[in-house]
Formats: C-alpha cells, sequence, structure tokens
C-alpha cells in the first residue's frame, strides 16, 4: 500500500508488513521477519522507508498425514485441502483448507500442525523439510431437539427437529422439522450439501408440507418444494439464487358456496 512519491502515512507501515510477511508466507517462507526503519531528510521534506526481511528457509513439504477421523474418509479430507506433499508450505493454501473444512459443518475442531525435520538429509541449502499433520475432531453426527408451546386461540403444540449428517457421505445433512398443534401442522424435509473445494457452493433441496384451518372456514393445505444455492465471492459478498414450485389447495367446511378447488 505505499508507493513512492505518495504522500508519508504513517498508517500505511503495519498493513505494508502485513503485506510483505503474506506475500513470503505464500511462497513458503513461513517464518520470515519483515522489519522497518525511516530516515528522515526535513529539509527536503522527504522521508525513506527502508525494509530489512529476513526470509529464514524455505519449508517443502515432505508428507501430510492425517488424524481423528472417524466417519469421515480421509481421501474427502485431502479433497478440501490445497497442499500436498512436494509443495511449498504455502501459509494462505492452509488458512483458507482449515476454513474450508469447518465450512463442511462436519468438524468441531481442525488443527494443522507443521513438523521440521531437521535430521533428514537435504541437497538444497535454505531448505526445511517438514511433515504436515492435520488433526480433526468431528461434530457429533445426530441432533434432536424438541419442544412444547401454547397458543391461546388453538392451544397446545410440539416442534420437533432432528437431523443426521455423513449419512449420504461427502459431509451431506439430512433433516426434519415439525410443527404440530390442533389448527396447523408443518413438515419440513430438507437435504443439504455444504460447500466443497470441488464445488464451491451449498445446495439445499427441500420438500415441505403445511395443513392450516383457518377461522373453522376452511382448510388451506399446501405442498412444496424448493432448490436453493448460495456461496460467497472474494469472502466479502453472499450471493444466493433458488426456485420454488408450490401449490395450494383449499376445503371449506360445510358451506355450499364453496367449492374444493
Amino acid at each position: 500500500p505505499i508507493t513512492e512519491g505518495a504522500v508519508f502515512d504513517s498508517s500505511q507501515i503495519q498493513p505494508a508488513l502485513i503485506a510483505l510477511k503474506q506475500e513470503y508466507g505464500r511462497n513458503g517462507f513461513r517464518n520470515a521477519e519483515v522489519d522497518y526503519e525511516l530516515v528522515r531528510d526535513d529539509a527536503k521534506s522527504l522521508v525513506e522507508i527502508r525494509f530489512t526481511i529476513q526470509e529464514q528457509l524455505k519449508s517443502i513439504i515432505q508428507s501430510v498425514k492425517i488424524e481423528g477421523e472417524e466417519k469421515i474418509s480421509e481421501q474427502f479430507i485431502r479433497k478440501q485441502i490445497e497442499f500436498s506433499e512436494g509443495r511449498t508450505q504455502d501459509v494462505s493454501a492452509t488458512n483458507r483448507s482449515i476454513r474450508r473444512l469447518y465450512s463442511t459443518g462436519a468438524f468441531a475442531r481442525v488443527d494443522v500442525e507443521n513438523q521440521p525435520l531437521p535430521d533428514l538429509p537435504t541437497s538444497t541449502r535454505g531448505v526445511e523439510p517438514l511433515n504436515v499433520m492435520v488433526r480433526v475432531q468431528e461434530s457429533r453426527p445426530y441432533k434432536f431437539v424438541y419442544g412444547g408451546y401454547f397458543d391461546s386461540e388453538r392451544g397446545p403444540g410440539v416442534i420437533v427437529e432432528a437431523e443426521a449428517r455423513n449419512l449420504l457421505g461427502n459431509t451431506r445433512l439430512l433433516g426434519l422439522r415439525t410443527r404440530l398443534d390442533r389448527d396447523y401442522q408443518e413438515g419440513r424435509f430438507y437435504v443439504t450439501q455444504p460447500p466443497l473445494r470441488q464445488l464451491p457452493l451449498q445446495s439445499t433441496i427441500t420438500g415441505y408440507w403445511k395443513d392450516e384451518k383457518v377461522q373453522d372456514a376452511y382448510d388451506l393445505r399446501t405442498r412444496g418444494v424448493t432448490f436453493q444455492q448460495e456461496g460467497r465471492l472474494r469472502e466479502k459478498y453472499l450471493f444466493s439464487y433458488g426456485y420454488r414450485y408450490e401449490r395450494k389447495r383449499v376445503f371449506a367446511f360445510d358451506d355450499p358456496r364453496f367449492q374444493n378447488f
């Protein structure tokens, strides 16, 4: 963010240090040290910014190991990470891989540990071979929530929600939500595919039904299905689109003026 000939702004120093360190991190210098000093020329109203960079060793991945997986396959986890054997350790790629694993919803904890191998012989000076250990802790595969409520007009009711994760593989989520009382019954069955590296969009298909009695005059029955996808753009914007097909039917009670349609 700093260019020659521009007005000096001290608040840009820290972003410049961060940008330099990130650039070295993307090229495998994960322990690079970046510092600066200012040389002022008050007579000419000028300042010179001198950056000092110590690259340290360049990290090369020797192996990638996965630990902690139970129901989720190791192959699935490897498909979500952006680093592999024989490549430089890109710090930004590691961070993106951690976020992607969390975004699947299948893991309660994800840790990536770099393990240097100083005793491993290497023919290239300035290179640090290392093992990368990916440790995961899977989320609970099942969820069941229930509760009750009381409405002054419709009386007591019950709400039930159940979810199961990874029954169909690839961390897919199956869920069922119901709400029942005397005059209102609703249910939703949905399947959600979290975003993956191969397809960075979250996709959800929902089938639903709803029966509602309105003032003891008619019964409104609704059946429908929806499809929706959403994704992020540059980590700043969220976009989504979808399609819904719905059919409604009305049944009148003891009134010849109304007919079933």
